[in-house]
């Protein structure tokens, strides 16, 4: 469970995003590059609540 992407050459921490950040995100169905792999991925939320990023197996 990634919690650390690159959006727009800019590091997005997903424990540190703001409800608010993460619910935009989301809405707009941004691709991040995951840092672990620069793999892309996507926002998802536990079922805990947790944000956090995942692989995307399209690729």
């Amino acid at each position: 469970m990634p919690l650390r992407a690159i959006l727009n050459n800019q590091e997005l921490l997903a424990p540190l995003l703001s409800d608010k950040q993460w619910k935009e995100l989301k809405r707009k169905k941004v691709q991040v590059v995951l840092s672990c792999c620069k793999a892309v991925g996507y926002l998802r939320n536990s079922k805990l609540k947790t944000k956090h990023f995942v692989h995307n197996n399209k690729n």
